[in-house]
Formats: C-alpha cells, sequence, structure tokens
C-alpha cells in the first residue's frame, strides 16, 4: 500500500511537472510586429534634383515627381522610367523624405530599392541612413539601411525590432561607392500590426536596429564622452571687456549679441546663452537677467547671470521703459535686488533721483554709460605685403619660435579666399579648397548652382586692408611694400549671383581679423533677390590627415564625440562623413605633429547653423587620400527647399586658431 502510494505520488509530481512545464512554454510569448503596408505608396515627397541630361532613350530621364512612391518596382530596364537618378556631381548626400499626410504610428520597416551596377557609373551608396520627423524640421535618426541578396539590385532595408510614428520619413543617401549614379526605384515605408508569438519562434536575426550595426571603421575610435571643463574652462580672453564676479557676467552694453559674448570667451565649448525663462538666445541682443551656461553631458556645470547698467525691464535696450522701472521703485521705495541693481547707476544701493536721470538720459542718447567700457584689441606683431597682383602675404612668428605665414589668394574671378598657413616651412592647411563659404542657391526652387568660395559666382567689389589699432588703410603699391601691424583688418565687398553676373542676389561684406595665430572672419549677408537655398556651408577647414586624423566635436550639450578616420583615405572622394554633430567647437589634431592643434570655432548658431535644423549638423569629411575636411553645415538636403526673400539680412562670424603646445 505504501509503495503503490508512492508510485501514486512520483506520477502525480511528475504530471505536474509536465504541465509546469508546458505552462512554461506557453507563458514565455513575446509581442513582435510584422510588417503590414506600404504607407508611402502615392504619397508626395522631395527629393534631390534627379538627373536628366540624358539621351530619349534613356528613359530614366523621364521625371514626373512621383517615381519613389508609384509602387513600380525594377522590371529588367535598368534605364526604365521607374528610376529616380540622383547624381553626385551636384552634391552630396542624397535625401528623399516623403510625407505621409499625417502622423503614422507602427512604423517598422523601411526599404529601398537600388542598382549596382557600376559598369554603367551607378552604383550602391556607400551607406543609406533613415530619419523620421513630425515636423520636416527637426529629424531623429532611426537607423541604417543594410543591403540584402541582389546581384545588381537590390533592396537595402531596416527593420525595427520597435516601431515609430512619424508623418516625415527621410532617407539619407550617401554618394556612391564608385561612378556618379545612385539610381532608385520606389522608397517603401511599412507599418505593422503587433503579434503575440511563442518566444522560441522569434529569429533575433529577423529584426535588427541601429544598435546592432558594425562600423566599417570599427577598429578606430568613435566614441562620445561628456565635456571636461578642466580642459575648456569658462573664462574670457585677456583684455576683453567682459569679466565675472561672484556669478555674473559684467562688461555687457546694450547692443551686444550672443556672438559678441561668445567671441570673448577663451572657449565656447557646451557654452549656450540663454533668455531669462532658459530658452537658448541665438540671435538678437542681450539682456540683463540672460544667462551664459556651461554645459558638461547636459547638466549644467557652470552658470552665469549677464548684468547691463541701466536695463533693467527684462526687454533689450536702455528705454524709456527702465526709467519708469526706477521711477516706480523710488516712489514705493523699494530697494534693488540682484538683477534691478543694473538701474543703481551710482552705485549707492539705492534708487535714486540720479539713477533716474542717468538712465533716462542714456535712452535718449544723450549721454553713454558705457564709455569707459574699454575693450583692449587682441595683438601680435605681424608684416603684411603684397607678393604680386595675385597674393598677400601675413608673415609673423608663432609661438614656439618658428616663421609663420597665412596667405590671401586670389580667385580667377576676382575674389580673395585664405590661403596656405605655413609654420617653420609645414604647410598646416592649405587654400587648395574653400574655408570661408559656399552655398548651394538658385532663382528657383530645384535650380541650384555653387556660389562663394572656390565655386565661383562672386564678383569683387572693393578689397582694402587695414591696421586694426589704428584704423588707417594700408596701400601697397608695386614697390612691395611692408607694413607692420599688431592687428589686421581685411575687408572684402562682393555680390553673389547664379551664373550671371547681371543677376547677383546677395550683397556680402567679408571682414577678417588676422591675429597671429588666429583669423575671425566676420560677414553681414544682406539679400537683394529672392533666392532658394539647398544644403550650404557657412564655415569649412581643410587639413592633411598627417595634421587633422582626429577630430573632438565639443557639442553644445556638454559632450564630446572623438572621431579617428583612415590614415589613407579613398581616392574617389567616397570617405565617410561623420555627420550629425551639434557642435559649434571643433579640435582638429593629427598624428604628427603633435605638438599642433586646431580650434574652429562658429559663434553665431541661428544664422551659420540655422539652429542645427540640418540633419547633418556639424561633420568631418574622410575626404580622399590625404585629406580631411571640417564643415558647419545650413539647410537641408542637395535639391533647393529653404526659400530666402528679399531684404533677409544674415550676419555669421566664426574663427580659426591655430594652438601650439610649447610644453
Amino acid at each position: 500500500m505504501k509503495k503503490l502510494t508512492a508510485t501514486i505520488l512520483i506520477a502525480a509530481v511528475a504530471t505536474l511537472f509536465a504541465f509546469s512545464a508546458a505552462f512554461s512554454v506557453f507563458a514565455e510569448t513575446v509581442t513582435v510586429y510584422e510588417r503590414k503596408d506600404n504607407v508611402a505608396k502615392d504619397k508626395t515627397y522631395e527629393a534631390s534634383e534627379a538627373y536628366t541630361a540624358t539621351p530619349p532613350a534613356m528613359g530614366y530621364q523621364d521625371i514626373d515627381g512621383k517615381e519613389l512612391t508609384d509602387g513600380n518596382l525594377y522590371a529588367g530596364d535598368l534605364y526604365g522610367t521607374y528610376w529616380h537618378g540622383f547624381y553626385s556631381p551636384k552634391g552630396t548626400p542624397f535625401f528623399a523624405t516623403v510625407d505621409l499626410g499625417e502622423s503614422t504610428e507602427g512604423l517598422i520597416e523601411f526599404r529601398m530599392q537600388l542598382v549596382n551596377f557600376a559598369n554603367s557609373g551607378i552604383d550602391a551608396p556607400t551607406s543609406l541612413e533613415f530619419y523620421v520627423s513630425d515636423d520636416n524640421n527637426e529629424f531623429t535618426k532611426i537607423g541604417t539601411g543594410r543591403p540584402e541578396d541582389g546581384e545588381n539590385i537590390t533592396f537595402y532595408r531596416l527593420k525595427l525590432k520597435e516601431p515609430v510614428s512619424a508623418r516625415y520619413v527621410k532617407a539619407l543617401i550617401s554618394a556612391p561607392k564608385s561612378g556618379v549614379f545612385v539610381f532608385c526605384s520606389e522608397f517603401e515605408i511599412y507599418n505593422s500590426t503587433a503579434v503575440q508569438k511563442d518566444a522560441s519562434e522569434v529569429s533575433e536575426e529577423s529584426e535588427y536596429d541601429e544598435s546592432e550595426e558594425v562600423s566599417e571603421v570599427s577598429e578606430l575610435i568613435d566614441k562620445t564622452e561628456d565635456l571636461n571643463i578642466e580642459n575648456y574652462p569658462f573664462a574670457f580672453r585677456e583684455g576683453s571687456r567682459f569679466y565675472i564676479q561672484e556669478g555674473f557676467i559684467f562688461g555687457a552694453k546694450p547692443g551686444d549679441t550672443p556672438a559678441t559674448l561668445l567671441e570673448n570667451l577663451k572657449y565656447i565649448a557646451g557654452v549656450k546663452i540663454q533668455n531669462s525663462d532658459g530658452k537658448e538666445l541665438t540671435k538678437g541682443n542681450l539682456y540683463t537677467g540672460c544667462k551664459a551656461v556651461q554645459y558638461s553631458g547636459n547638466k549644467a556645470k557652470n552658470t552665469y547671470t549677464i548684468i547691463i547698467p541701466g536695463d533693467i525691464d527684462g526687454i533689450p535696450g536702455v528705454t524709456d521703459g527702465d526709467a519708469k522701472v526706477i521711477a516706480k521703485a523710488i516712489i514705493n521705495e523699494i530697494e534693488p535686488d540682484t538683477l534691478t541693481s543694473a538701474g543703481d547707476i551710482n552705485k549707492d544701493g539705492n534708487f535714486s533721483v540720479t539713477d533716474y536721470i542717468a538712465v533716462k538720459l542714456q535712452s535718449m542718447e544723450k549721454i553713454d554709460l558705457y564709455s569707459g567700457y574699454t575693450e583692449t584689441a587682441e595683438i601680435w606683431d605681424m608684416k603684411v605685403k603684397k607678393v604680386g597682383d595675385a597674393q598677400y602675404v601675413v608673415n609673423s612668428t608663432a609661438s614656439n619660435g618658428k616663421s609663420m605665414s597665412i596667405a590671401f589668394n586670389k580667385k580667377s574671378w576676382g575674389t580673395w579666399n585664405i590661403g596656405t598657413l605655413v609654420v617653420g616651412g609645414l604647410e598646416l592647411a592649405s587654400g587648395s579648397t574653400d574655408w570661408e563659404y559656399v552655398y548651394r542657391a538658385g532663382s528657383k526652387a530645384g535650380e541650384t548652382v555653387w556660389s562663394g568660395g572656390n565655386h565661383g559666382n562672386e564678383i569683387l567689389v572693393d578689397l582694402k586692408f587695414y591696421d586694426g589699432l589704428t584704423g588707417e588703410e594700408l596701400v601697397f603699391d608695386k614697390s612691395g611694400k611692408e607694413f607692420s601691424v599688431k592687428n589686421l583688418v581685411v575687408a572684402e565687398k562682393t555680390k553673389l549671383h547664379w551664373g550671371d553676373e547681371a543677376l547677383t542676389y546677395c550683397d556680402v561684406v567679408r571682414t577678417y581679423t588676422v591675429v597671429g595665430q588666429k583669423v575671425y572672419l566676420r560677414v553681414s549677408y544682406d539679400f537683394t533677390r529672392d533666392c532658394y537655398y539647398a544644403l550650404s556651408y557657412t564655415c569649412m577647414f581643410p587639413v592633411p590627415k598627417t595634421l587633422g586624423l582626429y577630430i573632438d566635436f565639443l557639442n553644445d550639450n556638454g559632450t564630446v564625440r572623438t572621431v579617428e578616420t583612415l590614415k589613407v583615405g579613398k581616392a574617389d572622394y567616397s570617405g565617410k562623413m561623420y555627420n550629425g554633430n551639434p557642435a559649434t567647437t571643433c579640435k582638429i589634431y593629427g598624428y604628427e605633429h603633435t605638438e599642433y592643434s586646431f580650434l574652429v570655432s562658429v559663434y553665431t548658431k541661428n544664422d551659420s547653423l540655422d539652429n542645427f535644423k540640418s540633419p547633418e549638423k556639424t561633420f568631418f569629411w574622410d575626404m580622399n587620400q590625404t585629406q580631411n575636411k571640417l564643415y558647419f553645415s545650413k539647410f537641408t538636403g542637395s535639391s533647393t527647399s529653404t526659400k530666402v526673400a528679399a531684404g533677409t539680412h544674415w550676419d555669421t562670424s566664426c574663427s580659426w586658431e591655430l594652438v601650439i603646445d610649447n610644453g
């Protein structure tokens, strides 16, 4: 009986375990998202300009603006009408942005059908990235498409593990691996259905996202860390009228802009100017209550409040409104607090009639409360001379005691650009490619040409040199006369056009300030005609790989992305572009002559960078076998999409600085 009972018990336990095991397997279900419908079909889109200059027999020249979403995939004709031909000489990366009409949930898979036929100059791109947005302005990267099996025709596909929602979906397509074309027949975007499945039936390989990618240069450095503010302390340069005292910034005056303050800092890494509500201030004027905040890893590490004497009403400028605030304070016997102390002009700790009169007269421009706000110009012993008809050279001695020179070179169309920087006979940065700016612009949307920089379509109006300390104009003659200066200002007036010199669209004034190892460039633009802009660059910097293999993107959020490029790049200019960095300052350095590094900074985030609305933002291009190049970008895409109206005014400011470690 006991034996029978034990047998029954063992059987029961076995049954229980079997049931539990079965229940356990049944309980291990997961949610998967299966592809459903192509929600991009027949939707409108914007894309880089298609190539159409081909013989009539080539069907891909017949563009109707529906090729990418009409549902027609490759059907055997390499040159059929279903292709949109992206053409690299028109500029890369290419883009295509589909408008789904409304915010659409459950987006899970993204595909583009492409050609790999290098013998015809048509090849797959080096990379294809997907982005989403709800406003067609701020885009978020969701991943990179991977090529599926296919000898000549293949899909670049991104399948997410979790769906996203968006109204706009953008594909950012890099230059072809070889040749000049990237052909695409269709841009497909699929929504999804959530399905519960047994975990054992789900293959991890069936889904992937950006986190699973392996970089083609994964053995090289590409990392992001928090900014070490000890390396980039918040401090004003020597001679600046700005100064810090007990958490406040003094020395500012009405009319100062965020760029004015930033230009006076030694480093702008992680620094944002914010208004009194904590929102970033990138244009307009400073006022009492604004703050300069330095971030490290999205955390505010240093915060300083700006005080402008006479300006106490929270509105830029000293106006009658400020005087009224003081009058009211006097009547109500209100004493100055931290911010309103800006109205205590005589610094006696009270509001008085004397303070009121001073602010009132300042608002009427009868007196100058800021006459004592002197600023010592940056200085360096330099000599400048004209060398022939096509070059000016600025000679000096670098901080390491070696001879240094920087040139201004005349282009064949008449304008002048920064030339080569040389120290001790070593060429540090070439003038063979642009430093200043270059714009994709046109009179009509979709019709752009290059303007400015080394690309021409710019007319010289006037070029003058000045002693930056005395204001005296330096007039050069054929005798080779050399001027000694401590601060050099070069003022160049030009006009931009689209290929017809009779139809200029913008009046430009470039003002360079050269102070030894640092060059500032401040540019004012006045648009005289409506203009349409595509992806353009407001500041650049070319550097040999030996001196510029590495770059630190000093991002505004207080992070630093460090990238190492290839020692020998690709000869066909198809090297990687390390883009998407919200950086107004970059540090560039190499593996030879490691005592040299470069700081390149942009101070006007709105007019220079459009507040980083372009997904490319700031990027470093592994340009060719021997050179890299830094770009600060503005606007979006390689075909025109942004209108700039006649009457628009821009002010941009940037600098290039050679840093020498003499330790």
